[in-house]
């Protein structure tokens, strides 16, 4: 299991388009990815799961990635979240 952190930099926060592009790259992935936000934590592969996370720009969370590819699933959140969030 690794993990990181990210700040929400998107002045909408964590709305319908973005988290289906975070849903669609998580799908994409062979391990499982987790968004922990606002004292909740969704599967980011289920879109409604991250939506009722209420996330809001500035708000920290954490992705956990667990599975066989954890370290590139890591290593391509963290290059690829920014654009997304």
């Amino acid at each position: 299991m690794q993990s990181f952190k990210y700040t929400i930099m998107d002045e909408r926060g964590l709305h319908a388009r973005n988290a289906l592009s975070l849903c669609k790259l998580a799908e994409s992935f062979g391990s499982k990815v987790i968004l922990r936000a606002n004292n909740r934590e969704a599967d980011c592969s289920n879109m409604m799961a991250l939506m009722n996370l209420r996330a809001k720009e500035k708000d920290s969370v954490e992705f956990t990635v667990t599975g066989t590819d954890e370290d590139e699933t890591l290593q391509l959140l963290k290059a690829t979240v920014p654009t997304i969030l």
